[in-house]
């Protein structure tokens, strides 16, 4: 897999900006559909390159609230701009951003501990107190709608499977239709994939929150998904404990409507059901996969603990019902 400018490329797109002379190309962290990002080393730092290649109103709209926070002292990536202030450049039809070097980066998911979860709520909770007055417009990836139309999508092509991810599809279908937001909840910031893949912690505090697509939909679908975060990684085990923290932290930075409470179940439904179905799909094409044994089997496990689970079982699990 080769770099995918050449070295005179790179020096015209740097000499757009005030980082210094191109030193070499440094690894390559990501290749697909969505986007190619790799390490830089100019003159004066280290620098991460990423290029989308599709480059929407959304992802420029989740940079420029990314930049906003940054500046606000939340716990994300500085976004270098151009010489003309740009917080990114356009090179021969491609979209370029260029972000601080974040070392020891890994994107797989981590097992958080219980003070490490705690603050990951409490900052899930603080980007949407900063984020409700933002400018923001919806975008469809993953919200619940989205979500509902993908899962009827594979329900419909279900029976390539076998028995056993049939009835995973047919109660994924039925359940995520009994699921309801009411409009007038808190509606703000939407970080759809706010996970352990997309935060690196320091001393059991959040340092840095990556990978932002970023819209604005009920922040009750967000702490819905990120309530998954509340499994081991391979979905094998469930901890009680942590969710019951991650709420708690959540709650007590913002503060969560009577209807809110009184329907914390339906969320983390929510939050299996959608990592659910992208365990379906395949990333680097964004297309359904073919192959059973693909599949995400850390995802199925947790959608097969759910569809094992009742609402009056989760709460007395977790302990909370309406505080």
């Amino acid at each position: 897999m080769g770099n995918l400018f050449k070295k005179e490329e790179i020096e015209e797109i740097l000499s757009n900006y005030n980082l210094g002379q191109f030193k070499k190309f440094l690894s390559i962290k990501k290749d697909d559909i969505v986007s190619y990002c790799q390490i830089i080393e100019t003159t004066k730092r280290k620098i991460f390159m990423k290029v989308s290649r599709c480059f929407d109103a959304g992802v420029s709209q989740s940079i420029r609230v990314a930049d906003i926070l940054q500046k606000q002292n939340f716990p994300t990536y500085r976004i270098f701009s151009t010489k003309s202030k740009k917080l990114y450049y356009n090179y021969k039809n491609q979209k370029i951003v260029f972000y601080e070097f974040i070392p020891n980066l890994k994107e797989k998911w981590k097992n958080l501990n219980l003070k490490e979860i705690k603050n990951f709520g409490k900052t899930l909770a603080n980007f949407h107190k900063l984020t409700k007055s933002l400018r923001i417009k919806p975008i469809r990836h993953g919200t619940y709608e989205n979500i509902k139309s993908l899962i009827h999508r594979y329900f419909l092509k279900r029976k390539r499977f076998s028995i056993k991810i049939q009835n995973i599809l047919v109660y994924m279908e039925k359940e995520i239709k009994k699921i309801n937001c009411p409009k007038n909840q808190y509606f703000t910031g939407y970080y759809s994939e706010f996970n352990p893949g997309h935060v690196l912690f320091e001393n059991n505090k959040v340092k840095f929150v990556i990978d932002w697509e970023i819209g604005k939909a009920n922040a009750f679908f967000d702490y819905g998904s990120s309530m998954t975060a509340c499994f081991k990684p391979d979905g094998k085990k469930f901890y009680p404990n942590k969710l019951k923290e991650f709420i708690l932290a959540y709650d007590k930075e913002r503060p969560l409507s009577n209807w809110e409470k009184a329907h914390l179940f339906e969320a983390f439904k929510f939050g299996i059901l959608k990592y659910g179905i992208w365990g379906f799909v395949d990333l680097k094409t964004g297309k359904l996969l073919e192959k059973e044994q693909n599949i995400d089997s850390d995802e199925l496990n947790k959608l097969i603990f759910l569809m094992n689970l009742d609402q009056d079982s989760f709460y007395k699990m977790i302990g909370i019902k309406l505080f």
